[in-house]
């Protein structure tokens, strides 16, 4: 691995730590302020809509998105590749 992809990945790996810190903030202070609205949140009925059974749940949902983004990626990243392989491998030299 060269000096610059060595230097892109830690760099990668800094950020990815730190978007996971942050996370970890979120997720801590949401519970938090979950634990204490559920003291002040009156109960659900039993009985659903018709509709709201229908709906899928929240884990459907962040499965099916991340699925999607995934193969979104995918797609991107054959592009790029093939995007990369039509181009000249040097740039055109200047004249003069």
């Amino acid at each position: 691995m060269t000096s610059i992809a060595q230097s892109q990945a830690e760099l990668q790996d800094r950020f990815i730590e730190g978007i996971k810190q942050t996370q970890t903030v979120v997720l801590d202070a949401v519970k938090t302020w979950s634990d204490a609205a559920a003291r002040y949140t009156p109960a659900v009925p039993d009985t659903l809509s018709p509709l709201a059974t229908q709906l899928p749940s929240a884990q459907e949902l962040i499965k099916g998105q991340f699925e999607f983004a995934e193969r979104l990626l995918a797609a991107q990243r054959d592009f790029a590749h093939e995007l990369v392989a039509v181009l000249p491998a040097e740039a055109p030299k200047k004249k003069g």
